[in-house]
């Protein structure tokens, strides 16, 4: 990994590396990136001599911009703090990569009194600095959108590509030496939708640890918004006429919706219907929840947003990775496959914390699909393929108890077959269903017809010429 350094004009002052013997070393680093904010950071430890010190006081420097290069990535950082350690002779420094232009300017508030609506470009590009361009744009149609309070232009930005149902990342563009380009992606979807990664416990996975919880369950949200300009009480949802699926708005109100207005609360009916009990006829879980707008319409869809997490019992899973895909990025869709409790896990990588000097990766998945085997048929297929690929990666080796050369002889032997799979030696059925399944048996094939099964196959035959395979399938 190389990193440079780069004044606030752009030019180039240094660089630092993991490998490099000479100049300023590299002694740790973590890049973490979040799908929620779409704002990367990196911390990094830089370890200099006599030779160096002045050179890295003048380089580390807060406000100073940080371009790091490591697999294949060209990203573009702020210095954001430094710590120096003169005893060790080591400066930390941490860094965002929104720059300052996005983190420290200020947004005003935005009373769009007219109710004018206006598509994601138009806001987006409102609040844009000069030197930052819209990049990759997913999002169509046009929203009626305001903001009654000051916020930073990374949090308007963020609350602009939430309000169109998207998400956003920056992207930079490095010509040898020189940032060329500042972007602001807009996506529908961040990362792969379709899953790309399968990890399976006892090989990717050592360990699944489940935890489930009610503590934040709630079926219904008293709603409060934002207070317009002059007014002294916040707005609500009393007499608005929409209902959602739980993707879109619907105005008039659909009464076949989950998510229904009630007074000044928005209902998930299905879940009402579900916790409710003897103790709790009408399932009704009220909790509060606000967000800063004063349009209802964008009151209404957050509200809903949030309502969706926490309508159902709360599940997380603590999972320690043996090896983690090196090319899985923020937003991809992964499955977690624990055959034999026959639990099938597709879940979306929320963050992921790296290191390059270190080699280790952290990762926080969400947005669980839960599935038991025998439910679904989409997931039963997942397992069948990763089992397909498992077959594919076996090696059989055949021993035999009375030699392999018979000449002009009647054979009389037993032969006995040893799965390998990776580092796993499998000599017995009951080790075999646990790592292949149930199904999935030694074959022997006596002239191209099935003999039998099981590990070991007997031949009693007068014909040296015989052809004896032995196959794993299901």
């Amino acid at each position: 990994m190389i990193v440079y350094f780069a004044d606030r004009q752009l030019n180039i002052l240094g660089t630092a590396s993991t490998g490099l013997p000479d100049g300023i070393a590299i002694l740790s680093d973590e890049k973490n990136e979040e799908l929620e904010s779409g704002v990367r950071t990196f911390t990094v430890v830089f370890a200099y001599d006599d030779a160096t010190r002045e050179l890295i006081t003048q380089n580390v420097a807060v406000g100073n911009f940080l371009l790091r290069s490591a697999d294949d990535e060209n990203e573009f950082y702020t210095i954001i703090t430094t710590e120096h350690d003169t005893d060790d002779q080591t400066v930390q420094a941490y860094c965002e990569d929104a720059g300052l232009d996005l983190l420290n300017t200020i947004a005003p508030a935005f009373e769009n009194a007219d109710s004018d609506s206006h598509d994601v470009e138009w806001y987006i590009n409102k609040y844009l600095p000069a030197g930052w361009t819209i990049g990759t744009n997913e999002l169509s149609g046009t929203q009626v959108l305001s903001w009654d309070g000051e916020s930073t232009v990374t949090e308007r930005l963020l609350s602009i590509a939430n309000s169109f149902g998207g998400e956003l990342d920056y992207s930079y563009e490095i010509e040898g030496l020189n940032v060329t380009e500042r972007k602001i992606n807009l996506y529908a979807h961040r990362g792969s939708s379709t899953v790309t990664h399968q990890l399976r416990l006892g090989y990717d996975i050592s360990r699944i640890n489940i935890n489930k919880s009610v503590e934040n369950l709630a079926t219904a949200y008293s709603v409060k918004g934002g207070t317009p300009k002059g007014k002294s009480k916040p707005i609500d949802l009393s007499g608005c006429n929409y209902s959602s699926d739980g993707t879109t708005t619907h105005t008039p109100a659909d009464p076949d919706d989950p998510y229904q207005i009630v007074g000044k609360q928005v209902r998930c009916i299905p879940a009402m219907a579900k916790w409710a009990s003897k103790l709790d006829s009408d399932g009704l879980i009220l909790r509060e929840y606000s967000y800063d707008t004063t349009n209802k319409k964008e009151l209404f869809s957050h509200s809903v947003a949030e309502l969706c997490k926490v309508v159902d019992e709360e599940t997380t899973y603590d999972i320690d990775f043996i090896d983690f895909p090196p090319d899985a990025r923020v937003g991809d869709r992964i499955n977690v496959v624990d055959d034999k409790d026959e639990l099938y896990l597709e879940g979306r990588i929320l963050k992921l914390q790296k290191s390059v000097v270190s080699g280790e990766t952290k990762v926080t998945l969400g947005e669980w699909v839960i599935k038991s085997s025998g439910i679904s048929d989409r997931l039963l297929a997942i397992a069948d393929e990763l089992r397909r690929n498992m077959l594919d990666a076996v090696t059989i080796s055949v021993i035999s108890s009375n030699g392999l050369i018979f000449n002009n002889t009647a054979i009389s032997t037993t032969l006995t077959a040893t799965v390998r799979y990776g580092d796993e030696v499998i000599t017995n059925q009951t080790r075999l269903e646990e790592v292949f399944g149930d199904e999935v048996l030694i074959k022997w094939y006596h002239n191209g017809s099935l003999a039998g099964t099981g590990f070991t196959y007997s031949i009693s035959s007068a014909n040296a010429n015989e052809s004896i395979i032995a196959r794993l399938e299901d």
